[in-house]
C-alpha cells in the first residue's frame, strides 16, 4: 500500500518569542526523526503577541508537510504530539485491515485510560486540599470563639514571643495616656483663654464707668 502523505500544524504560545521559535523547531526535528516519516516541507511562522488586553504571551505555528509509511504512525503523531490540525492530502481512499484499526483503537483507550487517571488524581488531591482548607477552617473559628480560654491556658507556659506582644500591648497603652493627658491640656488651657477674656470685658465695663 502507498504511503500516506498528511499535512500537519503545530501551534505554540509562551513566552519569550525567541523560546516558542526555538521549542517549534525542537519538535518538528523530533518528528523528522521517528522511523517510516519523511518530512518533504516545513514552514516556521513568526511568533506574535496574542490579541487579548494586558497579555504578554506569544503565539506561533508550523506547517509540516510529511509521508508516513502506514496509518498508524500518523495516529501516533496525533496522540503523542497533539497537533492543532491534520489534513490527510492522499490517498483520496484509504481501507483499513483488522490489525491497523485494532491498533489505532489500542493507542486510543490507552491515552484516554492515562488521561482519566490523571483527571481522577487531579480531583482526589483537589478534595483533599478542600478538606484540609475545611479542617483549618473550624480550627480558627474554634480559637476565636474561645480565645480567652487559650490564652488563660497558656499563661503557664509564656513564650518571648507572649512577651513582646505584651509589651506592645502595655506601650499602645501608654501612647493612649499620653493622648488623654494632651486633651486635658487642652482643656485647660481653653478655660485660662475664657478667664481672659472675661477680665478684659470686666476692666473695660471698669473704665465706662469712671468716665
Amino acid at each position: 500500500m502507498s504511503r500516506i502523505r498528511a499535512l500537519f500544524i503545530f501551534e505554540i504560545m509562551g513566552r519569550p518569542p525567541e523560546h516558542i521559535v526555538e521549542s517549534l523547531n525542537k519538535l518538528v526535528d523530533q518528528l523528522g526523526e521517528q522511523k517510516g516519516v519523511e518530512i518533504i516541507r516545513k514552514e516556521f511562522r513568526e511568533a506574535k503577541r496574542v490579541e487579548e488586553e494586558n497579555s504578554d504571551m506569544y503565539t506561533s505555528f508550523a506547517e509540516v508537510e510529511l509521508y508516513a509509511d502506514d496509518f498508524n504512525l500518523i495516529s501516533l503523531i496525533v496522540l503523542n504530539m497533539l497537533p492543532a490540525h491534520v489534513e490527510i492530502l492522499e490517498p483520496a481512499e484509504y481501507v483499513f485491515k483488522n490489525f491497523e484499526l485494532s491498533t489505532l483503537l489500542t493507542d486510543i483507550t490507552v491515552k484516554v485510560h492515562k488521561y482519566d487517571e490523571m483527571a481522577k488524581v487531579m480531583i482526589m488531591e483537589h478534595q483533599n486540599l478542600l478538606s484540609k482548607l475545611k479542617e483549618t477552617e473550624d480550627k480558627v473559628r474554634e480559637y476565636d470563639k474561645d480565645f480567652e480560654g487559650v490564652v488563660k491556658v497558656r499563661e503557664k507556659n509564656v513564650s518571648e514571643e507572649d512577651v513582646e506582644i505584651s509589651k506592645n500591648n502595655e506601650d499602645e497603652k501608654d501612647e493612649g495616656d499620653v493622648g488623654s493627658d494632651g486633651d486635658d491640656e487642652r482643656e485647660d488651657k481653653s478655660n485660662e483663654l475664657e478667664d481672659d477674656k472675661k477680665d478684659i470685658k470686666d476692666d473695660k465695663i471698669k473704665e465706662d464707668k469712671e468716665k
